[in-house]
């Protein structure tokens, strides 16, 4: 491995001294390219990836220099992923964390992709960057990836609702329920857009999201003048209602949690508790978190 290492340095620093300016001559930019992509696809095989992460982004900057900016942003991307693939450590050079170098490399990669025609590109260097984050455990800095997919998905509500459910998740993760709060609705109205009559997925995220926000407005406990009109409607809905105002809601569902949100008003921790147990089969696991930390509130205070 040393050896591999030491003929790649030698290699990329004799490729990259091609690119100095000579005395009244501009460097020839695209033999380098060409050749820090040969070397690349060598440190591929060889499965030193973090080399061949260097080797394409010497083929970013220059096709930059050439002003090729498409082909610099592929080459960027491609570069970003093969820090990804890196198991540990930090990468020879720059000095700088896999993640930190993937995420510089999608970054500037994006900022290249910027057309009407290239959105979609962005949009996905946005994804993989969140995705990434999110297996690391970093849930914030991931939400944050999602958030910005997801905006540039706005003019296609279709599209955004696997995103806004990826974030959704992110943030519960994260235990920011407050933001996990706006994003249900956002889904939600999201939904309503695509939709008059919702079947198939679209009432299973709509039921996802009617039971998150319950369960994270009676943890949360806003005062009423901070409620929005949408939210103050559907506690009203499970504090008078008799029934399930929509189909895609259970009727035992919809009374185990009313019965949850009479239990709260009352802060009654028994009658919490008692419900906690009813309504846990018909929770995922983020919503069952959410409930834990309802009861346990209450429980304190009781």
């Amino acid at each position: 491995m040393a050896d591999v290492m030491e003929d790649f340095l030698v290699r990329y620093k004799n490729i990259s001294s091609k690119l100095k300016k000579r005395f009244l001559r501009k460097p020839n930019v695209s033999e380098p390219s060409d050749q820090f992509g040969a070397l690349g696809i060598e440190c591929e095989r060889a499965g030193v990836v973090e080399y061949a992460g260097l080797c394409q982004m010497g083929v970013g900057r220059c096709e930059a220099a050439l002003g090729h900016s498409s082909n610099a942003a592929w080459a960027l991307r491609s570069a970003g992923r093969h820090f990804l693939k890196v198991n540990s450590g930090p990468l020879i050079a720059p000095q700088t964390d896999r993640l930190e170098g993937a995420l510089s490399c999608f970054s500037e990669a994006g900022k290249l992709w910027q057309s009407e025609l290239e959105q979609p590109l962005n949009t996905g260097l946005l994804l993989e960057a969140a995705k990434a984050l999110e297996d690391e455990g970093d849930y914030q800095q991931a939400a944050i990836y999602y958030g910005r997919a997801a905006d540039t998905l706005t003019a296609c509500p279709p599209q955004q609702l696997p995103i806004l459910s990826q974030l959704l998740s992110c943030k519960l993760k994260a235990g920011d329920y407050e933001a996990a709060l706006s994003t249900a609705s956002d889904l939600t109205a999201s939904v309503e857009s695509c939709t008059s009559v919702p079947f198939g997925l679209y009432s299973d995220i709509l039921l996802r999201c009617e039971v998150t926000k319950v369960l994270l407005v009676l943890l949360l406990r806003p005062p009423p003048l901070r409620l929005s009109p949408g939210l103050a409607t559907l506690l009203e809905k499970y504090t008078w209602q008799n029934q399930p105002p929509v189909n895609w809601l259970d009727e035992e569902l919809f009374l185990f949690l009313q019965s949850l949100a009479l239990a709260c008003q009352a802060q009654d921790g028994e009658a919490l508790r008692e419900t906690e147990g009813q309504l846990w089969p018909f929770l995922n696991s983020e919503q069952k978190q959410i409930l834990r930390c309802l009861v346990d509130t209450v429980a304190v205070t009781d």
